[in-house]
């Protein structure tokens, strides 16, 4: 029988015949030290009932027939729900706690919650150590939920799930009943606020010093944000230029530049015009309510409709840089912004993701600082 094994990073778990195991240690006792992987004997463990005085004495040995192993429980029914329900009851302390820091700064309760195994402890009910439970753990996880929230034998199947498949179907199926129950208005705020991109803002450090930190009034509700992109522009070394226009005295309506890059694609300037568009805009409404990012379309060529003449004549290239009011980002400005992440990584010598990442967290926290700002001035 050919053992089946499993591993994180350096942490592996092996299961099969006694002989079998034996091997496998042997192999990694011999193969591992020239690679630079040595195995900590202590640190290890078996469990079985059977004879294992081949084994080095200073492996840990068990006979208990339930047991723990990298957070999952191993054994029947009855030990794998105890352990669940232990571990839901610690998560519910945590909850507790995290209750009192969002009292104080909600924007770091939701990074702590995001960040920690909170979530995996909800949904660690539905991750038994074999198929058959599957429907008790379904029947248990679905009791911790709302309703609607609840899921189904036919939605999950009959496998084991990992943390990431099973957070997946969830959180598609409360997409789902969202959409479903929808009016055509809040179909379009759904698809905008899911759009890619559309809340990387959520995941930033809340760091008041770096100006990624909303007040907590901000943040409960929900600027010129090219300064932003200006800002991004200098680290690259691009020599942007902040609102260009046609000559002296030229108003906002013909400038056709908020940003200008002088050497943006093959020595040829570019023109950035930046703006942030309604998705519930009437002329959009309905369309946006189907496709995301309608709105940011219907943007990007009113503003080609108005600047690309003007820009014509001064040798630019004209790129709006749409963004809708829920964070949905139009595709010249995924385009510009992934050209612009290429060469800050470059010149930071970082990967390109996380430059992306960056860019568009701080991006979308400035708007929606100003969306927040906006409504608590209607409200005061």
């Amino acid at each position: 029988m050919t053992p089946k094994h499993h591993w994180y990073i350096d942490d592996g778990v092996v299961a099969g015949p006694v002989a079998a195991i034996a091997r496998v240690l042997a192999i990694i006792q011999e193969s591992g030290p020239p690679l630079g992987l040595n195995i900590n004997i202590a640190k290890c463990e078996l469990f079985s009932s059977r004879d294992l005085s081949s084994f080095p004495e200073e492996m840990r040995r068990s006979n208990v027939p339930h047991f723990e192993i990298l957070g999952a429980p191993i054994g029947d029914l009855v030990f794998c729900a105890k352990f669940v329900a232990q571990k839901q009851s610690e998560a519910s302390k945590l909850l507790k706690e995290l209750e009192a820091v969002g009292s104080i700064d909600p924007q770091v309760a939701l990074l702590l919650l995001r960040q920690s195994y909170i979530a995996s402890f909800l949904s660690s009910g539905l991750s038994p150590s074999s198929g058959r439970y599957i429907s008790s753990s379904l029947h248990l996880y679905n009791s911790l939920v709302d309703p609607q929230d609840s899921l189904t034998h036919e939605s999950v199947g009959d496998s084991p799930l990992s943390q990431k498949v099973l957070s997946s179907k969830i959180e598609d199926q409360q997409f789902n009943n969202l959409f479903h129950n929808a009016s055509v208005t809040d179909r379009a705020r759904l698809l905008s606020i899911s759009s890619p991109h559309a809340s990387a803002w959520l995941s930033v450090t809340p760091s008041p010093r770096l100006n990624l930190h909303l007040e907590p009034a901000e943040f409960q509700v929900a600027l010129k944000w090219w300064d932003v992109f200006y800002d991004f522009c200098q680290r690259a070394c691009l020599g942007p230029r902040l609102e260009m226009g046609c000559g002296a005295g030229s108003d906002s309506q013909s400038r056709p530049a908020d940003v200008l890059v002088p050497n943006w694609d093959l020595g040829k300037p570019a023109a950035f015009d930046l703006s942030v568009t309604s998705t519930l805009q009437s002329s959009a409404l309905l369309e946006a309510s189907v496709t995301a990012g309608s709105a940011a379309q219907l943007a990007e060529n009113r503003k080609h409709n108005n600047s690309d003449k003007k820009c014509d004549e001064l040798g630019w290239a004209c790129i709006p840089l749409v963004v809708e009011t829920y964070g949905c980002w139009g595709a010249e400005a995924v385009a510009a912004l992934s050209k612009l992440a290429g060469r800050l990584s470059v010149r930071n010598n970082e990967p390109k993701s996380k430059t992306i990442f960056s860019l568009y967290s701080c991006l979308g926290l400035t708007l929606v600082r100003a969306n927040c700002r906006a409504i608590l001035s209607r409200l005061t």
